[in-house]
């Protein structure tokens, strides 16, 4: 196992932030609410989690799209998920003070963001059926538990869709 954790080390190094940030909040020493209409606090809440099973989910998805790290590198896909955190907070900062949506809490946008993103960008053999799979999942899991932010999830993945977008116009990673 450990071997496999040096192959994805920005994964490793995300899901270790996510733990600790968890445990802090957990035991209180992190006071901080993530639910502000700011863009500071809409880029935390990525961090948060409302439980151990949030947190887990979250996680695997997390390992489970580790494959997008092992194929560009660690490097390239740091700045991928830098460029998701970045245009996901300032789409739902913008998507909160028009439209007045809820708050959001975890990593679930992001990892739909990079998602969305390899469907788009890294993937030469798209596969339709997982572009259905991933939006049916975006809206589906509001009806399994009615406080999951929907809204955050398409603005992930809209965000994925954006970057690759610009990252083919301009020819970046090349």
């Amino acid at each position: 196992m450990y071997n496999s954790l040096t192959n994805i080390p920005i994964c490793s190094f995300i899901s270790t932030i996510l733990i600790v940030v968890f445990l802090l909040s957990f035991i209180n020493l992190i006071k901080f609410h993530p639910c502000n209409e700011n863009m500071l606090s809409n880029f935390v809440s990525n961090f948060f989690h409302v439980d151990i099973l949030h947190l887990l989910s979250n996680i695997y998805g997390l390992y489970v799209l580790s494959r997008v790290e092992k194929n560009i590198g660690p490097k390239k896909f740091s700045l991928v998920v830098f460029l998701i955190l970045f245009l996901n907070t300032a789409i739902e900062t913008v998507s909160n003070r028009i439209f007045k949506t809820s708050c959001s809490i975890g990593f679930s946008s992001i990892l739909y963001g990079i998602l969305a993103w390899e469907i788009v960008y890294g993937n030469k053999d798209t596969n339709y059926f997982i572009i259905v799979a991933v939006i049916f999942d975006a809206f589906s899991s509001y009806y399994l538990n009615r406080k999951i932010a929907v809204t955050s999830h398409i603005i992930g993945i809209i965000t994925g869709i954006l970057l690759a977008i610009i990252q083919i116009k301009f020819n970046l990673f090349k």
